[in-house]
């Protein structure tokens, strides 16, 4: 479709896990390589008008860090999107920033997901 994907991939066996949001605002294209911008910070239909990214990182407790991506900080390479049965996959390659000290930089190499949207709230 056309609207926008939304995904949190989050470290839920930890209390205070770290998690990835990853915000495709067009999936017009369906699979294939979507950019990465600079992300301000905001989510759902708040979000930038781009591709972007949000990290946080926690201390088992609190949340410690908070990191946006920046302008051409990487891509999201969409390899399935089966509307149809619901099957959604994918790796990205990226370089975010800590949102309070621009110079702190994390990279994030190969990541994945593959996703079977049917079967999520169940």
């Amino acid at each position: 479709g056309d609207d926008y994907l939304y995904i949190r991939i989050a470290n839920l066996k930890d209390k205070g896990g770290d998690d990835i949001y990853l915000h495709l605002n067009d999936m017009t294209m369906g699979e294939g390589i979507y950019n990465i911008g600079q992300s301000n910070g905001e989510y759902y239909m708040s979000a930038a008008n781009n591709q972007q990214v949000i990290v946080h990182t926690f201390d088992g407790v609190n949340l410690g860090k908070t990191y946006y991506s920046g302008a051409n900080a990487g891509t999201i390479k969409i390899t399935r999107w089966d509307y149809t049965n619901g099957i959604l996959s994918g790796i990205f390659n990226l370089e975010v920033y800590n949102k309070d000290n621009p110079t702190e930089k994390i990279q994030i190499a190969n990541g994945r997901f593959d996703i079977g949207i049917g079967t999520l709230n169940h």
